[in-house]
């Protein structure tokens, strides 16, 4: 979903900074190892041998075993994380009131809220809460806000 993004008139648009594009690699350097290899470089020298053992002549199947995993770089963490499906409502969407109430009774549902007014909430001021949805919803969610 694009985001609006609201100046007052007096306020100069921010420019980024160029870069011509013969520069291009310069911008992020990939280190380059004792065999002259970039980190691309080994996935793709990784690939080439998968590729050889897997579908090439019967001779390269027996080196299956040796082949191991590729390289990994900066690789993310996996963390589980938990996940509540929410009830079903029968509230209408399609307005900027049945989109307050779907907004509320979802928060309800994932007891987030301000905890001085309803203990035993979860206090999320310090985070940011994401909600999937069309055009429109984001206009009244924004019409909302405004409100």
């Amino acid at each position: 979903m694009f985001q609006r993004v609201h100046r007052k008139l007096s306020e100069e648009p921010q420019v980024l900074p160029q870069h011509p594009w013969c520069v291009i690699h310069q911008i992020h350097p990939d280190m380059i190892d004792l065999n002259c290899l970039t980190c691309q470089g080994h996935f793709q020298a990784w690939q080439f041998c998968h590729d050889l053992v897997k579908y090439g002549p019967a001779y390269f199947h027996q080196f299956e075993n040796d082949l191991g995993e590729p390289e990994s770089v900066e690789k993310i963490p996996v963390v589980k994380t938990h996940q509540v499906p929410a009830y079903a409502m029968d509230i209408a969407q399609s307005t900027v009131k049945g989109n307050a109430k779907a907004i509320e009774n979802l928060l309800r549902q994932g007891g987030v809220g301000d905890p001085a007014s309803n203990p035993g909430v979860r206090d999320m001021t310090n985070h940011v809460i994401l909600f999937h949805g069309n055009l429109s919803t984001f206009e009244q969610i924004e019409s909302i806000l405004e409100s």
